[in-house]
């Protein structure tokens, strides 16, 4: 088979995470594919008359360092040998029986995304998944059209929540993976998505330009959300608006005059003031910035909350525009932190002993 290195190198270099350690790339029916437990993905790539092969991760090394325009493969039972000009390189292999990829019914599309706003969406909420085993469904992102004419993105470990929405007129809840994101933001290049079902009714396929990520579905018993989104969209005299820069920054402070420890932070609103307080609790190593609101506020409060939390939410939220609102009702209730284009995030207070306790 002759092939152009860059084209294919290009390529292999997006499938090359993918793949499962001793394994490698399997060339089959003009797409190559590379697959693991979480997903597999696909890329459309002519392979002329060859038989089925697996490439293996040291021969895509290698032809990454290759300097060959025009390179050939030949594969032939358990090993594969790749030529240039003046250079040859031979590998063993393994069998193509090793991947089952169930192919995306051509007649049962879910969702079709002109660009990669649904993508951004999600992507700014993957922060907030849980990483405990012994929650799998938390431990994804949540597709939720119950919503007419919106579709719900949510994420929740227990301790943060983060949501957003995309106009949807379709029917979709499951739950998706959080590193299938990631990877469809990266080979997307401003096609869109198409999500579709396949034949296997634990899988879903999006597809993106060449590409098609195959993704395992997690146990979709995520918890009901929705009070805490309600939660949220209530009026408070407390709401602030302050630019998610200069907090990161004052964060990133902080945890400097931490060093090793991780104490919470403590943030402090006087009413009336125009400044909101951060400070660490640390009585040795201690830490205390002002920062300038947009507003003032009508109720002098204090909450403590985790530091590396508190930067991951606004990270999310500022992404597109640094000035967000930010709501603090009370030390015993939660953060939430809105955007401009749509973001909600929510974080569970620290709480903080009393004097005598």
């Amino acid at each position: 088979m002759m092939a152009n290195r860059k084209e294919l190198s290009d390529k292999l270099k997006k499938l090359k995470d993918v793949i499962m350690k001793d394994s490698g790339a399997l060339f089959r029916d003009g797409k190559i594919v590379a697959s693991n437990p979480a997903f597999a993905l696909s890329a459309n790539f002519d392979c002329g008359n060859s038989e089925d092969f697996v490439l293996p991760v040291t021969a895509i090394n290698f032809i990454e360092n290759m300097a060959d325009d025009e390179i050939e493969l030949q594969p032939s039972n358990n090993k594969i040998v790749i030529k240039g000009k003046r250079n040859k390189g031979t590998f063993a292999t393994v069998s193509p029986s090793i991947y089952h990829v169930s192919e995306p019914e051509a007649n049962d599309t879910l969702l079709v995304f002109a660009d990669d706003d649904f993508l951004r969406a999600a992507n700014s909420v993957t922060y907030a998944c849980s990483v405990i085993e012994t929650r799998p469904a938390q431990m994804g992102v949540l597709l939720d059209s119950e919503d007419s004419g919106k579709l719900n993105i949510i994420a929740s470990d227990g301790v943060k929540l983060a949501a957003n929405s995309v106009d949807y007129n379709g029917e979709i809840r499951a739950v998706i993976p959080k590193a299938a994101f990631k990877k469809l933001l990266s080979i997307s290049n401003g096609n869109g998505i198409t999500l579709k079902k396949t034949s296997s009714a634990n899988q879903l396929a999006f597809e993106t330009g060449e590409y098609t990520l195959f993704v395992q579905l997690l146990e979709n018993n995520f918890f009901n959300y929705k009070p805490l989104v309600e939660l949220t969209k209530q009026k408070s005299e407390n709401e602030l608006k302050i630019n998610s820069v200069s907090l990161l920054n004052a964060l990133q402070r902080a945890k400097i005059c931490e060093g090793t420890k991780r104490s919470a932070i403590v943030m402090m609103l006087d009413a009336n003031a125009n400044t909101v307080t951060i400070k660490t609790t640390d009585s040795l190593e201690s830490f205390s910035e002002e920062i300038v609101i947009e507003n003032t506020v009508d109720k002098a409060v204090s909450v403590a909350f985790n530091g590396d939390y508190m930067s991951e939410m606004l990270h999310a939220a500022g992404a597109d525009n640094p000035s967000i609102t930010l709501t603090v009702t009370g030390s015993g209730k939660p953060i939430i932190v809105k955007s401009a284009g749509g973001f909600i995030g929510l974080l569970q207070p620290i709480r903080m002993k009393k004097q005598g306790e």
